[in-house]
């Protein structure tokens, strides 16, 4: 599987080769935090193997420090996500992240239903980070209805690929 991203989104795999550089905005910092896991998450080393999808305690030590508006960006992303995992049947019912406070809340990837995998994988939840940055408020982060919407096409889209099989 070959990885395209954007050239804000490959400084992603220089945290892993250097120091990372002081976060320019709140933005930037929750680019390089949550884009790492999506990067993981492609990799084919990774598509056989467990991994840790989202880290909210490691997300908030990381970020959430940095100051009260990171910390809250940082909530309302993790929040908005769990909810619509939860609330559409993405996540299974056993996984723990459905019983605990979001603040201590990780999500791994076999705590996805097939679908939920399959929505993950898509790279919709990826797309809609990146309109999140792009807005750069944290209404945009909190906005359900556009999570949502991608859940609905990406869903739409796999229907009738399924019918035409």
């Amino acid at each position: 599987m070959e990885l395209h991203c954007s050239r804000r989104r490959q400084s992603w795999l220089a945290m892993f080769a250097a120091p990372e550089p002081a976060p320019r905005t709140v933005a930037d910092s929750l680019t390089v935090s949550f884009g790492c896991h999506f990067i993981r998450a492609v990799s084919e080393h990774h598509m056989s193997e467990d991994f840790i999808y989202l880290n909210v305690p490691g997300l908030l030590y990381r970020y959430g420090s940095n100051s009260p508006q990171s910390r809250a960006v940082v909530l309302a992303f993790a929040k908005t996500e769990l909810a619509v995992f939860i609330e559409n049947g993405l996540l299974e019912r056993s996984a723990p992240a459905i019983n605990v406070p979001v603040e201590e809340a990780v999500v791994r990837y076999s705590d996805f239903t097939a679908e939920g995998q399959a929505f993950v994988m898509s790279g919709a939840v990826e797309r809609w980070l990146g309109a999140c940055d792009k807005k750069n408020t944290l209404a945009a982060y909190e906005d359900k209805a556009s999570l949502e919407k991608r859940l609905a096409k990406f869903r739409g889209e796999r229907q009738n690929a399924l019918g035409r099989v």
